[in-house]
């Protein structure tokens, strides 16, 4: 299952194919499409289209023995009737005949009609009376109608056929043969009767299906192809074009397809050329010799009278652009333009002519594709310009697609999703395109009128898919947690469930493996909990990304916990999913064990006989990891102590192993610019409420990734303790970095813990402390992050306390830790680092305005020269300090950040000179130092020694004047000790080091 979302970090160039719409597709979605081709069969005035569907699917699906009426309708010739059964005679066994035509046939007079009247009511009154009145007798009628009929309405209908007519009454709606049709042995009726965009192909589930084998080895007719024999032959086609392994076999296969080019259908000779250049580009990558079929297909776009004939002709056009821009087409794109051109001018006269709302909205869905691919078209060769015509293009295209929806208000059979389809795969990954959230936003909430909030969550894992594409994780993590609250609350357990074990895998990818932990529990916690009987054969793969996050953030000992609950549940119940999944989840649980059981030998040898005869035995493992001791001894041959292990997990990018023996477990990551680093003692329930503040703080900083704190980037310390009073942190003094030990209490006997928790609202503190927004600015953007869906992900199903509670016995946990504590090894500190857009805001800051950061600095120039303008000159006859004036500008100093030190230096050497100044400082009152701070500097003011002026002391004059540079902004420092590096950092943000104005030169010296 979680194969399912696969990334791509770099973004293809969006000329690598034309965007079209999806070519495979599901029996529900093959029914959907079918349905809107036969509710347009009335406004063509399609009745003999129709009744040769009915009569072919009748062969296949009902009974093979019928005849067609003869004779006009309009004369009676046909007696009510389409077509009807004939009789057959006895059936012999015989071994040699394996026709099923005999065993499906009836033996009764059936007859059959086929209608496309609105009044179907009185067409099978009509027709009853005519079968009453046959000229021999009848036992039933089965009726075709075009659209859905109310399942109240048939059974009232056979009801009235038995009682008036004495005859049985079969009434096949549009919904009806829509499923009927949705089958590969008969989609191909429906693809000749209908107009059916040719990309229509149901999906094969099958690896290597057998009617592909059978299509490759059979011969077909030259002399009189059929369709259906065309259309199984297409189908085999499109299964090698996107199918690597079968590209060898296009060749013959297109041989074959040949036989049809002169097809006495001219649709299928058109599809002829269609598919054999898309297969020729896409399987073959050559269209070679194709041209002149290309300039016979486009030669008739005038009178092309269909709005799925444009759709076939804009996806062609879309192909053939793509494969010039490649340099696999010999057609010059000024050409290829004009085909778009008349493409798109047919597609509007087709609107135009339309007089139905459904007719018009598949003629909006081509006007929008077509305008969409139009940036192929365009003459450009760097990405950039090629993005910005792909933007222009979608942009082009929402005009028509909106208008779209509005009408499909109307036209309740059209297929909405192949739009939802081409907008989420396509549009949505690319960014800046305006008007598409209003697109998506209508989209949505016209398909959750139409079928429920079931869609809308398969449209946010849509999306997500497509995301993950192109490496957008922020934007897929939100549709995926907007994927699994849609199914949460449509009561949808599995996809709630599976989409859990997305989120933890996604996670997972990102680095933030304490929320993957957490999310993967959740999954485990769904699959065993929720009310469906498929579900606790999934709960193996939550469990699996559990342990695998234990295993990265170096929690060796915990990731045997959560292996030993992997196997109980593999043991309990069979294991859902691909066979890839199954068994790529059993080779890493059990690739982990086995080192990591070989490597805590390296740690303490009571440990490791602890691990090889007590845990691997009960994981079924111990055998398998005496059969692997070659390769093991092998892996750990250069590997000769715990430093070097820590060394070659580091070099693997994942914490070293066995971070929690000893007695403590250390974890660290970065987050918002800012390295995470907590530590607890070991004992179960320090380490239940830990996992779940490390979890809750990288969830909800995952959250704030693109929303603007203000942050102070740096390093938080954190120290856990558990205890048996209230809450309580203490801060640690420490201008470096932010340090704080944070009091956890102990829950008391039979509480349980419910949200918001106490690890939950510590992660909140933990993220204000390292804020520099005002009180109501921050309280104002966590109210809108936790209404927007925060809250949401803050708590899946139980608080990660109880999840924590829920899988891990005290027991086991005394039994691998009460060892684990008597290890003296302690293993580096390695912060782990996660995706890089998890940083958060690092460019210019959003409140930052040149025009008034201009204006502060020249008001410094104007303010500071009173302040010192003795001081000064005295500084500047000293050679040594003009030496050192013209480093520090040598470094990126503008004369305003020197002056800002000289002064800071001057202000603090008076205040702690003078006792009465000092007393004002000890007594905290502002006002008189504001006052000291400002006065201008008297010729009979002591001198300061120039001593006083070295290089460490401008530098840190400087870093202080950064916190009241800070405040003048509107921010905040709430840290008692600030971090002053953080501050600066903060402070680059908004062009620190960058910004100044024409001055004066206060020094004079070069």
């Amino acid at each position: 299952m979680a194969e399912i979302y696969k990334r791509r970090e770099q973004q293809p160039s969006v000329r690598d194919s034309a965007p079209s719409p999806k070519a495979g597709v599901n029996p529900a979605e093959a029914a959907t499409l079918i349905g809107f081709a036969l509710s347009q069969l009335s406004a063509r005035n399609a009745h003999h289209e129709f009744e040769h569907l009915c009569r072919e699917l009748t062969r296949r699906r009902i009974c093979p023995n019928i005849l067609p009426a003869t004779g006009p309708v309009s004369g009676g010739g046909d007696q009510g009737a389409d077509f009807e059964s004939f009789k057959v005679g006895k059936t012999v066994n015989c071994s040699y005949l394996h026709s099923t035509f005999f065993s499906r046939s009836v033996s009764e007079k059936w007859l059959f009609a086929c209608s496309l009247e609105a009044n179907y009511k009185k067409k099978i009154a009509e027709d009853l009376q005519a079968a009453k009145s046959f000229g021999e007798p009848v036992t039933r009628l089965v009726f075709f109608h075009h659209l859905p009929i109310k399942v109240s309405a048939r059974n009232k209908l056979k009801k009235e056929a038995r009682e008036r007519y004495s005859l049985d009454l079969e009434v096949f709606d549009g919904q009806a043969i829509s499923q009927m049709l949705a089958d590969r042995e008969t989609s191909w009726i429906a693809k000749r009767y209908l107009s059916l965009p040719s990309e229509f192909v149901i999906d094969s589930g099958a690896v290597s299906p057998t009617w592909f084998s059978e299509v490759l080895a059979k011969d077909y007719d030259h002399e009189r192809p059929t369709s259906a024999d065309f259309f199984e032959l297409k189908d085999a086609v499109r299964y090698a074009t996107w199918r690597p392994e079968y590209h060898s076999d296009l060749a013959e296969l297109l041989k074959k397809m040949q036989a049809f080019r002169n097809h006495a259908f001219k649709e299928i000779q058109r599809k002829v050329i269609y598919e054999t250049f898309v297969a020729s580009l896409r399987g073959l990558r050559t269209t070679a010799g194709l041209e002149g079929a290309l300039r016979e297909y486009f030669s008739g776009i005038d009178s092309l009278l269909d709005p799925t004939e444009i759709e076939d002709g804009a996806v062609l056009i879309g192909y053939a652009l793509a494969a010039n821009g490649d340099g696999l087409l010999n057609v010059p794109l000024v050409e290829l333009r004009t085909w778009h051109a008349q493409l798109t001018k047919r597609s509007k006269q087709l609107m135009d002519q339309s007089s139905s709302s459904a007719r018009k909205c598949s003629c909006l869905f081509v006007m929008g594709y077509l305008a969409f691919n139009r940036y192929l078209t365009a003459s450009v060769e760097a990405l950039e310009d090629v993005q910005l015509a792909f933007r222009d293009g979608a942009e082009s295209a929402l005009k028509p697609w909106l208008e779209l929806v509005d009408c499909a208000e109307k036209a309740p059979l059209f297929p909405i999703e192949r739009l939802a389809r081409l907008v989420n795969d396509f549009l949505v990954p690319q960014e800046e395109i305006r008007g598409l959230e209003q697109m998506v936003r209508k989209m949505d909430a016209l398909c959750h009128k139409r079928s429920g909030e079931e869609v809308i969550a398969e449209h946010h894992r849509q999306r997500a898919a497509a995301l993950l594409r192109v490496g957008q994780n922020l934007r897929a993590l939100d549709e995926l947690h907007a994927a699994h609250m849609g199914a949460f609350k449509g009561g949808q357990g599995l996809e709630a469930a599976v989409t859990c074990w997305h989120l933890s895998s996604l996670y997972a990818e990102m680095g933030l493996h304490f929320a993957a932990k957490y999310y993967g529990l959740a999954a485990t916690f769904a699959s065993l909990k929720l009310p469906d009987e498929r579900l606790p054969k999934f709960a193996y793969g939550g469990c699996a990304e559990a342990a695998s996050a234990d295993h990265a953030c170096g929690g060796s000992l915990m990731y045997f916990m959560t292996a030993h609950l992997f196997a109980a549940l593999a043991s309990e119940y069979s294991m859902g999913g691909s066979d890839d999944t199954r068994n790529a989840d059993w080779a890493r649980m059990t690739f982990y064990a086995l080192i990591l059981s070989k490597g805590s030998g390296l740690i303490f040898d009571r440990l490791q006989r602890l691990m090889t005869t007590e845990i691997l035995p009960r994981l079924g493992l111990y055998g398998m990891y005496e059969e692997a001791t070659p390769m093991l001894e092998e892996f750990f041959s250069n590997i000769p102590d715990a430093t070097a292990l820590a060394e070659k997990a580091i070099s693997e990018g994942v914490a070293p192993p066995f971070s929690d023996v000893g007695g403590w477990r250390r974890v660290a990551w970065r987050q918002l610019g800012t390295d995470w680093h907590i530590k607890w003692e070991t004992d179960y329930e320090t380490e239940r409420q830990a996992e779940a503040l490390a979890a809750y703080l990288q969830i909800m900083l995952a959250d704030f990734a693109n929303t603007e704190l203000s942050i102070i980037p740096g390093e938080v310390f954190i120290e856990l303790k558990v205890h048996e009073g209230k809450l309580g942190i203490k801060d640690g003094p420490d201008n470096d970095r932010v340090s704080r030990t944070i009091y956890l209490p102990r829950p008391r006997e039979q509480s349980t813990v419910d949200p918001p928790s106490t690890a939950e609202s510590v992660a909140l503190i933990l993220l204000r402390t390292i804020s520099a927004l005002s009180a109501e600015e921050f309280q104002s953007r966590c109210e809108s992050r936790l209404s927007a869906g925060l809250r949401d992900r803050l708590s899946v199903y139980r608080p990660s306390e109880l999840l924590f509670t829920e899988f891990y016995s005290q027991e086991m946990y005394a039994e691998l830790y009460n060892v684990a504590r008597q290890s003296f090894v302690e293993m580096p500190s390695y912060v782990i680092q996660t995706w890089a857009g998890l940083d958060g805001p690092q460019s210019t800051h959003a409140q930052y305005d040149k025009g008034v950061s201009l204006n502060l600095v020249r008001n410094r120039y104007k303010n500071i020269a009173p302040l010192i303008r003795y001081t000064l000159p005295r500084l500047l006859t000293d050679a040594e300090f003009r030496q050192l004036l013209l480093k520090m500008k040598s470094e990126g100093w503008k004369d305003w950040h020197l002056l800002m030190a000289i002064a800071g230096i001057r202000f603090n050497y008076h205040l702690n000179s003078d006792p009465a100044n000092r007393e004002l400082f000890d007594r905290k009152n502002h006002e008189a130092l504001m006052h000291l701070h400002s006065k201008p500097e008297l010729e009979s003011d002591p001198a300061i020694p120039i001593s006083e002026f070295s290089e460490d002391a401008l530098r840190r004059s400087l870093t202080l004047s950064q916190l009241s540079t800070l405040r003048g902004m509107g921010l905040v420092v709430l840290q008692e000790t600030p971090n002053l590096k953080g501050v600066e950092k903060l402070l680059r943000r908004f062009h620190y080091w960058d910004d100044d104005v024409p001055h004066s030169d206060p020094f004079e010296i070069n």
